[in-house]
């Protein structure tokens, strides 16, 4: 799992070259990974990867149900933590991608195996291979909707994009 953004970029979009806007550090005792992180037409910063152990992004741990599971979280321009949430059960997960539109919703894409609970119900992967599911979030991170990408054999979204009017 690599981490696969341009941190200058994302920094130049949210202030002018050499402004410091916020640092923050995340982790905990087992493996942490960031994936993939973006920032929203709003300035907002999304981040997705995954979690072992526990993992705290100032709103209260987040805990583990096995070997790593999937996280989404937002920070306002400022920093501030809008919210965390995770996904997952005994078997691995990864959160691959996450994406805000100009209406204010977010898309994420993970990887996954097993069975992970959303409020939209389970998705189930349809064998021992990695399956997707692309989520789409409210500003407020609760679950709109879900979209499980099965079939047989090795089922990877590596990349979701905004396309300016509402489609991604």
């Amino acid at each position: 799992v690599g981490v696969e953004f341009d941190l200058q970029s994302i920094l130049d979009a949210l202030a002018p070259r050499g402004v410091h806007i916020f640092s923050k550090s995340f982790g905990g005792p087992e493996e942490d990974y960031l994936t993939r992180a973006n920032v929203d037409l709003s300035g907002n910063l999304l981040l997705a990867g995954s979690f072992g152990s526990t993992l705290d992004f100032g709103r209260g741990a987040l805990t583990s149900q096995g070997v790593l599971d999937i996280y989404f979280a937002k920070f306002d321009p400022t920093g501030k933590n809008v919210f965390a949430s995770s996904y997952g059960d005994p078997i691995g997960q990864n959160g691959v991608n996450i994406v805000g539109t100009g209406a204010g919703d977010i898309y994420a894409a993970a990887v996954f195996t097993g069975t992970i609970t959303v409020n939209t119900g389970n998705v189930t992967a349809t064998d021992t291979q990695f399956d997707s599911v692309i989520l789409r979030l409210g500003p407020d991170g609760f679950i709109k909707d879900s979209f499980g990408l099965p079939g047989s054999g090795r089922q990877f979204v590596n990349g979701l994009a905004y396309d300016g009017s509402h489609g991604v």
